[in-house]
């Protein structure tokens, strides 16, 4: 399970932007957030990656949902014009988007850490 300092940071910024990218080629507009293809195609990567890493590296990547999601609101925020009058519920919206991203992947590390017990 030791893997560099820089793999859960890396990774979890690229899966971010690409899953965001992904569902904006599917629906054509620079905000994939008003989409339900959001919500069919990209939270399910980004939760799957979730898992992955917290499969790969343990519970220490706790905070991959938080970079995944961080990094989608940066790409927002400079791809999609806005007056920014919903940008503290826009805000709620990512942090808990990113909650969820990040007990899967404390999930499913302590899981691989229980069963790497086991064995």
């Amino acid at each position: 399970m030791t893997q560099k300092s820089w793999f859960v940071p890396l990774t979890s910024l690229i899966a971010g932007a690409v899953s965001w990218f992904i569902v904006v080629a599917i629906v054509g507009e620079r905000d994939p957030m008003r989409h339900g293809e959001y919500f069919i195609v990209g939270y399910p990567l980004l939760l799957l990656m979730a898992a992955t890493l917290g499969w790969k590296t343990g519970p220490v990547a706790w905070y991959s949902g938080f970079l995944m999601l961080g990094i989608q609101l940066l790409i927002g925020f400079v791809s999609i014009p806005s007056d920014f009058n919903l940008l503290p519920l826009g805000l709620l919206v990512f942090l808990a988007l990113a909650l969820g991203c990040s007990i899967v992947a404390l999930v499913a590390g302590l899981l691989a850490r229980l069963l790497q017990r086991k064995t």
